[in-house]
């Protein structure tokens, strides 16, 4: 796989910085260290502040800081977000497999079904959940990502294969290793993409296919997880721009879920969000946003 170290070459007397394009991460000279040494510096010399930093906390979330979150997200996307549908987590990956934790039976969720090519990294993540041999691709189209029509026709496959495909005895139409109090909810699939500047095709789903594929996710009880982590690299094509938001991307599919008429109390998506693309992987934080019942349950991880 090579090297994660930047290196640099000499070309006609002149010292060139090779890029290394292998991870997705904001080059060093980006990295907002003053800004965190100055953030940290403020909480560890006040003694009330230091007190609730240090100690264990809600698990849902330290709970300015997940106002501070939805206060930004409500900013950012132009739509109000409560905290209450603010999960706090060590980052998308982490979080990733915090969801299927909480809200998969590896029996009973059918199948796994991924945006193709996708983020490899998540790949393992289902496997280690319990989900070898049952991820699915899904091919995108030219322009505006994931193939509705495709997903249709598998999902479909996917439940005639679930009734006949198997002898009645063997036959799971309900959760059976996750049940209880405890697993207030578990899905039948699960839909994993990255909707916005997708890794590694670059593409982004238009607003139509995101309300196709809820829709559809509804039909089938489906969790979409949407890897939201890029949205936020959104700039204007004209670099003389200085004043522009993030509202420009299209509406997140939790949004989307959220405004549709039939939202339901659990919902059928969560966001994925992630401060290693605009501050540092290093920082090991992200949030979630989700439904109020499903965040606090996903909390509980």
């Amino acid at each position: 796989m090579g090297s994660n170290i930047t290196t640099t070459t000499t070309t006609n007397s002149k010292q060139l910085s090779l890029i290394n394009l292998q991870l997705g991460w904001p080059s060093p000279r980006l990295f907002a260290a003053s800004g965190l040494l100055d953030g940290a510096t403020q909480v560890l010399t006040s003694e009330s502040e230091t007190a609730s930093a240090l100690i264990y906390g809600p698990h849902v979330g330290h709970p300015p800081f997940r106002k501070s979150v939805a206060e930004w997200l409500s900013s950012v996307y132009g739509t109000e977000i409560d905290q209450e549908r603010i999960s706090i987590n060590n980052g998308a990956s982490g979080n990733l497999a915090n969801i299927l934790l909480k809200f998969t039976d590896p029996l009973y969720t059918r199948k796994v079904f991924m945006v193709e090519p996708t983020y490899f990294l998540a790949c393992p993540i289902f496997e280690d959940n319990g989900f070898q041999g049952r991820l699915r691709g899904v091919p995108e189209d030219n322009v505006e990502g994931i193939d509705i029509g495709f997903l249709r026709r598998e999902l479909a496959k996917a439940e005639v294969e679930a009734i006949e495909g198997y002898r009645e005895a063997d036959r799971v139409d309900k959760p059976t290793m996750k049940v209880g109090k405890t697993y207030p909810k578990i899905y039948k699939y699960v839909i994993y993409l990255v909707p916005t500047f997708s890794n590694p095709s670059g593409k982004t789903l238009s607003v139509q296919k995101r309300k196709d594929l809820v829709v559809l996710a509804r039909e089938y009880d489906a969790l979409i997880v949407s890897d939201d982590v890029y949205d936020f690299l959104s700039w204007p094509d004209d670099s003389s721009i200085q004043d522009y938001t993030v509202a420009a991307v299209p509406p997140r599919l939790v949004d989307v879920d959220r405004n549709l008429p039939g939202y339901s109390t659990w919902g059928n998506t969560v966001s994925n969000g992630s401060f290693s693309k605009v501050i540092g992987p290093g920082v090991r934080v992200g949030w979630a946003d989700s439904a109020p019942a499903f965040a606090k349950e996903l909390a509980e991880v």
